[in-house]
């Protein structure tokens, strides 16, 4: 048997997989909503928004190359529509979304790019880290006001996905403001003592 006939059938014996990578988390959830229902780009967009809360921020521009991956991996087929191509799962999708669920949760690195930012300022510029600072809690102010309203009651497993998401955004943006009022107060405190 040849090396080339031996390598396509190992391809073939692995289980339908998401792939690797930083957008992991976002192509499981695609393929996993597209298993729920199927649908076109920007209806996905929507409802990854819905269901992830407004820190994803996806716009359908985000989900194309997505869609793109998973057709490719062959877990969606596409079925072009009047105006739009409609994703709709293939058998293997199913056993990968089983496979994403089950496997162990990454802990994603804090790579923040207002820490990228803050790490490399030019030695006492104290303006411009403030500076830096004051835009990412602009930028928080436009997520939290994004944030949808949620109804005090679940009802549905679908409002208490989405609630469970929402509700960890918002720990998480609670603990950013607490980050940069502490970070703020202390670039003001060594411009002080340099001044």
């Amino acid at each position: 048997m040849g090396a080339r006939k031996r390598q396509r059938q190992r391809a073939c014996a692995q289980p339908p997989d998401i792939g690797k990578g930083p957008a992991r988390a976002l192509r499981g959830a695609t393929l996993a909503l597209i298993c729920e229902r199927p649908g076109h780009g920007y209806e996905l967009a929507a409802r990854l928004n819905h269901r992830l809360g407004p820190a994803w921020q996806i716009e359908a521009g985000d989900i194309y190359p997505i869609l793109d991956q998973l057709h490719a991996a062959g877990l969606v087929r596409r079925e072009e529509g009047h105006q739009r191509n409609v994703y709709h799962p293939n058998p293997p999708a199913y056993e990968a979304i089983e496979r994403w669920h089950a496997s162990v949760v990454r802990k994603e690195a804090l790579r923040s790019d207002v820490r990228a930012r803050l790490a490399t300022v030019p030695h006492g510029r104290v303006d411009l880290a403030l500076r830096i600072l004051e835009d990412y809690h602009a930028e928080l102010l436009d997520l939290i006001d994004a944030t949808d309203e949620m109804p005090p009651g679940v009802k549905t497993w679908d409002g208490l996905l989405a609630r469970v998401t929402h509700t960890g955004t918002d720990s998480y943006l609670k603990a950013e403001f607490a980050w940069i009022v502490d970070t703020q107060r202390r670039f003001i405190e060594f411009g002080e003592q340099i001044a």
